[in-house]
């Protein structure tokens, strides 16, 4: 067993369930596979910009404070907004360890991707890198000039496949009158938010194409929330969720017939969000883009659509629904990116 300092700039919180959801995730495999788990993470409860600023001077604060010499390896999520405080003591860790997220290559502004690109030559040579795709694998290699050996790919803490199931009667899928769609990525542009307005704006003639009626459930958050929130309530074919913690989300893909997730983020180096679906049995219209392509197969996952070719969208959409039955996605996630599969990773990697 080792001894593991998990650090993340966000982890979930009642009043902010998604924000570092995944790092979540990672601390339960991680201590399913026999670890012991001492997490410094920053306080995800922030109303405003002021409040998340305090949090992080708090959150610098401890990270200088910290006694790393005491773990066996520090795993890091998040690299480029942990990484300026943690300069200070980084000689002091026995194994350090980079899983590497999109935020990491993609940083909002120039100064802030000087400072990751400064901070990565400053780490350690026996450093260890974990990716959460060969997509990514790929970007942060050729980006950093990293050897692709030297990095491994887990992909975020995996699915729980038990919490992330089919309801029993799984038969609605292929019956039910109304044909439920669902975007659980956050509003906006960068996620494919103008793409479900789009369809939104067409769903009719798409309905009388299918002789079927359809309607989309959306989950209210992201940067633009406000502005497509506003214009999704007009139509009243949309169900509109609350944001909830990871373990309830289930009940939105049980809830849907097909998951829409039309991301353009360069930065999407996984996608958890379209393998929770898949994991409900839920097929997944997709971006033919970044760690998307490794898993949505057509005609078994889901399909994947040209990105920003809306007819191309509206086309895969149309072959989804008539072939809905065909589909087996919970299979496949099963057999690569359950949590079991992380868990046996974890064990190895981290003797």
């Amino acid at each position: 067993m080792s001894h593991i300092l998990l650090m993340n700039n966000a982890y979930p919180t009642e009043k902010n369930p998604k924000h570092g959801s995944y790092v979540k995730s990672i601390k339960e495999s991680l201590e399913s596979a026999g670890h012991s788990v001492n997490l410094c993470v920053l306080n995800s409860d922030f109303k405003n910009r002021r409040q998340h600023l305090i949090n992080y001077i708090i959150f610098y604060k401890r990270i200088l404070k910290e006694k790393f010499y005491l773990y066996d390896y520090v795993l890091v999520n998040n690299f480029g907004y942990v990484i300026l405080p943690l300069l200070k003591s980084i000689r002091d860790i026995k194994n350090l360890v980079i899983h590497w997220h999109g935020s990491d290559l993609y940083a909002p502004n120039k100064i802030f991707q000087s400072c990751f690109d400064i901070a990565v030559r400053k780490l350690p040579g026996n450093t260890k890198h974990i990716t959460p795709s060969e997509y990514f694998k790929k970007q942060v290699s050729n980006k950093h000039k990293i050897p692709l050996q030297q990095i491994e790919i887990s992909p975020s803490g995996g699915i729980d496949t038990c919490l992330f199931r089919q309801k029993k009667t799984s038969d609605r899928r292929n019956n039910a009158e109304v044909l439920e769609l669902g975007f659980a990525s956050g509003l906006s542009v960068e996620k494919g938010a103008d793409i479900i307005l789009f369809l939104l704006n067409n769903i009719r003639s798409i309905e009388d194409s299918i002789n079927k009626k359809m309607r989309l459930h959306y989950i209210y958050y992201g940067s633009q929330k406000h502005e497509y929130g506003s214009l999704f309530k007009n139509y009243t074919n949309t169900v509109c969720w609350e944001v909830m913690p990871s373990h309830q989300m289930p009940k939105f893909f049980q809830s849907i017939d097909i998951l829409l997730f039309p991301t353009k983020r360069e930065a999407e180096s996984l996608g958890l969000v379209a393998l929770e679906a898949m994991s409900c049995g839920c097929p997944v219209l997709g971006t033919d883009a970044f760690a998307i392509k490794e898993y949505i197969v057509s005609g078994v996952t889901g399909e994947r659509f040209i990105m920003n070719d809306l007819h191309d969208f509206i086309n895969k959409l149309k072959c989804m629904i008539s072939n809905i039955k065909t589909y087996d996605p919970r299979k496949f996630v099963l057999e690569k990116y359950s949590r079991e599969k992380v868990v046996k990773f974890y064990e190895n990697y981290f003797k």
